[in-house]
């Protein structure tokens, strides 16, 4: 499980109030671009914080507010920057508006002007975390570069916003204010704007916070170079502060939901009170911030929540709320979730059929480290690059059709070749097929990649005739990968087509290169664990560089018996090396070197070993080639052996 995330919009006007902003991100900061809007997303905390610059004014504020809202789906909003101080306050004192004044809404009539102040409130749970923060001087340690003398205060008051620059208490608006907005402590021009932006978005809680740059009594060009960096800097601080306070407390509580939840799912005798509840807890900690939390919630409404609690392979189709769903793998998703980025995919993919959505989502749960994810990604790449449809029972993109279901063969003897083969390799019959179809499967690419199209019937046709194989269960890895190659991509639903209605084609046809060793009994009866020490650099050089050479073995123009079957085993080594490279144990913390181990035939091993030797023999290559496969070649010949049972 990751760890608790929230996303925080933090809007600025000034070039001055954002870069205030950016110096309290860490970590790297990245450009996103949505919708010809432009962000930096970094981090703070348990936060991650999309920074957006409005431009002066309400109307940009809100405007610009609510595309970040869409693209973010952010849990706290905030403006930051600098205001004019009005009233009890100092230059660079932090306000944080409780609510804020239209002053400019009225009505012109013929009697005069008849204002009609519109009032904006912040969220009251920020507003009450912000009194708490400004009792004390705690916020101030984050004042950057340090805390100056005399410190700034932070006090929560009404704010008044409008579209004037207020440039003195002699001015007209300034007599305005002192009549309708009196206790306004600050006066500014956008968050009026940003505000009813947040207040159109539910569950999106929105502060302002506000740095005194001027004073209406003695406004100066001068002073504004001075103090507004000054004081974009103290709202800032107090900003950061508050978000440590509202992560602290609201992270905890969602953990300890969402682990409440997990708890009471592992219940044998759940109720559906229990039910319930932990639909209750994974909400509770969704609001929160808990990013695995919202997918739950997503599983939730889409019924799998329910199905999986109780033991049942998928919810009910027609309870499905699959619109609510989306909503929250999106939200997951962007708070950084892998779990919620998949099943965003496989909504994309199973519901609505879009490929191109799926892969998105895929791609980026797959940076996450989900491991499904990546199966669907490479599955799906690969179906799309061979024109092949969706996984059978999903909505299909194109989806070839199905043949004919063919009649029933004749039930096989017991006493058989095939019955004895199954008995000695695998114990069973039973057995035998079910390890066959864990094999096929994978070399066929899985149950998201081109195996994954194939109708029930289909599978059994391509089963069955595979198993009349019989490979030695040492050489089934060996013996499936040929199979299929012998086949080729793109081409298995054909393949099934045909053993279901014109016949099954020869075993030398199918996998030549086993039949052979079949013929001049050499088949092995073992597979080994080779355990080597290596630097993780040199590992990936050797899976690269044998990968090359089997291109250029393949490239000859008539390769004989022999020389297939040397590429059909590196092959393996490849296919082996890249599948366990994230096996491998590090030596020790700092050094680049770890403990490695492939599962391998002896005659596989043995020709990687070759290839090494002859590498690092090579007269004519640059010393540090020949220096490199040397290495490799010690690794190699030193590495321990055991037997896997």
């Amino acid at each position: 499980m990751i760890g608790v995330t929230n996303t925080v919009v933090i809007c600025a006007a000034l070039d001055v109030e954002y870069l205030a902003v950016r110096e309290h991100l860490r970590g790297p900061v990245t450009e996103r671009e949505e919708r010809g809007a432009l962000y930096d997303v970094g981090a703070f905390g348990g936060w991650t914080v999309a920074l957006a610059q409005t431009g002066a004014g309400g109307t940009p504020a809100g405007v610009e507010l609510e595309r970040a809202i869409a693209a973010f789906r952010p849990r706290v909003v905030l403006f930051v920057g600098v205001a004019g101080g009005r009233k009890d306050v100092s230059l660079g004192d932090v306000v944080v508006a409780d609510h804020v004044y239209d002053y400019e809404s009225g009505k012109d009539t013929a009697d005069g002007y008849l204002p009609r102040i519109k009032t904006a409130a912040a969220s009251m749970p920020l507003v009450r975390r912000a009194r708490q923060l400004a009792r004390d001087s705690a916020w101030q340690h984050r004042i950057r570069p340090a805390v100056p003398d005399p410190a700034p205060r932070a006090v929560v008051k009404p704010i008044a916003a409008g579209g004037k620059v207020v440039a003195g208490t002699a001015s007209a608006t300034a007599g305005f204010l002192e009549r309708h907005c009196g206790d306004a402590a600050a006066v500014e021009m956008e968050a009026h704007g940003f505000l009813y932006g947040a207040y159109v978005n539910e569950g999106v809680q929105a502060l302002v916070v506000r740095g005194i740059s001027d004073l209406l009594s003695g406004k100066t060009g001068t002073a504004d170079e001075h103090w507004q960096p000054v004081a974009s800097r103290h709202a800032a601080a107090f900003a950061f502060e508050l978000l440590t306070v509202l992560s602290g407390r609201d992270t905890e509580q969602a953990e300890q939901a969402y682990a409440t939840a997990g708890e009471l799912s592992l219940k044998w005798d759940k109720t559906a009170d229990d039910l319930v509840e932990i639909e209750r807890l994974y909400r509770q900690a969704a609001d929160g911030g808990h990013p695995d939390a919202m997918a739950m919630v997503g599983l939730s409404a889409e019924g799998r929540l329910r199905a999986s609690v109780l033991g049942q392979p998928s919810g009910d189709p027609s309870a499905a709320d699959v619109r609510a769903a989306l909503h929250w793998y999106a939200k997951a998703a962007d708070h950084g979730s892998a779990f919620g980025a998949f099943h965003l995919g496989r909504v994309h993919e199973e519901h609505y059929g879009d490929p191109d959505e799926a892969l998105k989502w895929y791609e980026k749960a797959a940076a996450g480290g989900h491991g499904a994810a990546r199966a669907s990604l490479a599955g799906l790449r690969r179906r799309l690059e061979l024109g092949l449809g969706a996984l059978a029972g999903h909505t299909p993109f194109e989806r070839p059709p199905l043949e004919q279901d063919p009649s029933e063969g004749e039930p096989m003897p017991v006493d058989t070749e095939y019955a004895r083969w199954a008995k000695t390799e695998f114990r069973s019959e039973v057995e035998a097929t079910a390890i066959c179809l864990g094999e096929l499967q994978e070399a066929c690419g899985g149950q998201y990649g081109e195996w994954g199209t194939l109708a029930e019937q289909e599978v059994a046709a391509v089963l069955s005739h595979f198993c009349t194989l019989m490979p030695a269960q040492a050489h089934l890895p060996a013996v499936a990968f040929e199979y299929y190659d012998r086949i080729g991509e793109g081409n298995l639903r054909a393949f099934a087509a045909r053993l279901r209605s014109s016949g099954a084609p020869a075993p030398a046809e199918c996998t030549p290169i086993w039949w052979r060793q079949r013929a001049e009994n050499r088949v092995s009866t073992v597979e080994n664990f080779y355990g080597f020490k290596l630097s993780v650099q040199d590992y990936d050089w050797t899976t690269s560089l044998v990968g090359d050479l089997i291109e250029q073995l393949r490239g000859d123009a008539k390769p004989d018996a022999g020389l297939r079957e040397t590429i059909l085993h590196l092959r393996l080594v490849v296919r082996v090396m890249t599948k366990r490279r994230d096996l491998a144990t590090p030596v020790g913390s700092g050094q680049d070197e770890a403990w490695f181990s492939l599962l391998l035939t002896p005659e596989q091993f043995a020709v990687l070993v070759r290839v090494a030797a002859n590498a690092s023999q090579v007269t004519d290559a640059e010393p540090g080639f020949r220096e490199f496969w040397q290495r490799v070649h010690r690794a190699l010949v030193t590495a321990n052996v055991e037997q896997f049972e």
